[in-house]
């Protein structure tokens, strides 16, 4: 009898401790509150007076992302000098939003969210142009903004003729009337220019030719499923087309999207 009962009583805690098991499991995430530190700036990065616009997508992303999936996510900004990783190890922090090149090292150290919005140059082209690569543009003209994109000129892998410009309108008034092919140009300022004066002559060409990405990031083996939460919800955004309406909103541009 004595035996019976020790028996019945360890069955009452497995079962217990199963339910509790599958209770979390089916429940929601085991956290539900996490903290994440994003720059207050981006040293190095050029958005065209669009950071503060960048900010509140992010700010209105997370907040729509973190109802969705039914968690909290605080968002704290910093002035970081662009140094985001090293912060992974203070007290209380869960998070970051990272937008500098990565190392193998930091690879292998750190856990990276699918990307949430990018920029990068791309090239402009005239409307009726065909041109989607610049492979495709071997021995024609290609302006760009002295000092940026000066690496493609540099390296040249496509025997383009590249021709340096100070002031980016004078290119694209180049490109409308046939003295250039093309422009390459940093996206954020691309959408901008033929947001306006250049809708209907001139139109980008996708995807962009160099991407630099936002994403979350964690240290692995701790707060992943933050990760996997925030993928999950940004898919969700997005099918339901809830980020292109924030995008829109904000007046933001991701070269990275189908158009």
């Amino acid at each position: 009898m004595v035996y019976l009962n020790r028996y019945k009583r360890l069955s009452l805690v497995l079962l217990f401790s199963l339910g509790i098991a599958v209770s979390c499991f089916f429940g929601g995430p085991s956290k539900t509150h996490f903290k994440v530190l994003c720059g207050s700036s981006w040293p190095g990065i050029n958005l065209h007076g669009k950071t503060s616009n960048v900010q509140g997508f992010i700010d209105d992303l997370f907040f729509a992302i973190a109802s969705g999936e039914d968690i909290r996510i605080s968002i704290t900004r910093i002035d970081s000098g662009g140094r985001m990783f090293p912060h992974l190890d203070d007290q209380g922090v869960d998070g970051v939003v990272s937008v500098a090149a990565t190392t193998t090292r930091e690879e292998r150290q750190y856990a990276f969210s699918d990307p949430f919005f990018a920029y990068g140059p791309v090239l402009v082209i005239r409307s009726n142009d065909a041109y989607n690569s610049l492979a495709m543009l071997k021995d024609k003209v290609v302006g760009y903004e002295r000092g940026y994109g000066g690496d493609f000129a540099t390296r040249n892998d496509f025997e383009v003729i590249f021709r340096p410009y100070d002031q980016m309108t004078y290119a694209m008034e180049d490109l409308i009337h046939g003295q250039i092919d093309a422009v390459i140009l940093d996206s954020v300022y691309a959408n901008q220019l033929l947001s306006g004066l250049y809708a209907t002559a001139l139109k980008i060409v996708y995807p962009p030719l160099k991407e630099t990405s936002f994403q979350l990031v964690v240290k692995k083996g701790e707060n992943e499923e933050l990760i996997e939460l925030f993928n999950k919800g940004l898919k969700e955004q997005r099918a339901n087309g809830e980020y292109t309406k924030l995008l829109d909103y904000w007046g933001l541009f991701d070269p990275t999207l189908e158009h």
